[in-house]
């Protein structure tokens, strides 16, 4: 899944910076001021029933005093008045219950993946007792296990190919934001940006994308899948609301290109997909069980047992 000779290039502090905050991004409409927050989380640690530490990368020193603890309720407000889009507070010895429960399980030389599946379900358990979360999204997202991802993985990306995501600012002379995985041998070997590309492409509309390809395929691996968007239309794409990489596609604002079939048919599984959550509460019920079992096993998510693009949008609106 992760080779543990992975290698990273052409990664600076500022790429790293525009990826973080692409992966929580406002909502559409959302004003400036908000545009303008850190994604970063908020952490706080709890002994004995107060806060001895608190933490938030990127944003400087925080003294543990103001953030005073009465239980999960004080999470939130302390959440809200950093404005920070989630928080977490741990209590007296849930990190070394979680660390001795990693050290029985992990065996030497596991695949990073594998770590942090079972990290995951490690701090799964503590939830509500030593850990707590604001929002309490980690409650949506089951923790599948390493096999069912590893297949999920082999099923999307095909070996000696790349996948990739460039963004675009209409302000700037190349991406704003750019993130290359190449896989070889059921693992993600290599992470890099444009940068590594050699390319100059202020644009992707207007066929001006092929540059890109034809220079991933040179310089690090031929492309599988790659999205080409604007950041506007991206910050749509990863919002909550269903079928808007459909609606960014037809607008011209986002480009899919290769688009192997697990990408077209999910695409346009999501442009009807507001009109579907619709109707499957009137019709749900009419619908066979063997129809439903049927399409989840065409998903390239069938292997996991739930959908982890149902399950971000379930994350976004908690938000």
């Amino acid at each position: 899944m992760i080779s543990p000779h992975i290698r990273f290039d052409h990664l600076d502090p500022t790429a790293w910076r525009r990826v973080h905050h692409l992966l929580a991004p406002p909502r559409p409409g959302a004003p400036a001021s908000a545009r303008s927050q850190s994604p970063m989380p908020l952490v706080l640690f709890i002994e004995k029933g107060q806060c001895v530490k608190a933490l938030r990368p990127g944003t400087g020193r925080l003294d543990p005093k103001d953030f005073p603890w009465s239980g999960t309720f004080s999470l939130g407000r302390h959440r809200r008045t950093v404005g920070a889009p989630i928080a977490f507070a741990v209590e007296d010895d849930a990190l070394d219950r979680i660390a001795a429960v990693i050290d029985r399980r992990l065996l030497a030389g596991d695949d990073l993946a594998a770590q942090l599946l079972e990290a995951s379900r490690a701090g799964r358990a503590e939830l509500g007792r030593g850990v707590h979360v604001d929002p309490d999204v980690l409650g949506l997202l089951p923790v599948p296990s390493y096999a069912a991802l590893q297949k999920t993985f082999d099923t999307l990306v095909p070996d000696d190919r790349s996948i990739a995501l460039f963004l675009f600012d209409s302000s700037r002379g190349d991406p704003w934001c750019s993130l290359i995985i190449a896989k070889q041998g059921g693992d993600a070997v290599r992470v890099t940006t444009h940068a590594a590309l050699g390319v100059r492409a202020p644009d992707f509309r207007g066929g001006r994308h092929k540059e890109l390809l034809m220079a991933l395929e040179s310089k690090v691996a031929r492309p599988h899948a790659a999205l080409f968007a604007t950041l506007d239309a991206w910050r749509e794409i990863v919002g909550p609301e269903p079928g808007a990489l459909a609606t960014q596609v037809a607008l011209g604002r986002a480009v899919i290109d290769p688009a192997p079939p697990w990408v077209v048919a999910l695409t346009g599984a999501g442009a009807v997909a507001g009109v579907a959550q619709i109707a499957s509460s009137l019709f749900g019920r009419f619908v066979p069980q063997a129809v439903k079992d049927t399409a989840r096993a065409m998903s390239p998510f069938a292997a996991l047992g739930f959908d982890p693009i149902e399950a971000f949008m379930k994350i976004r609106r908690s938000f």
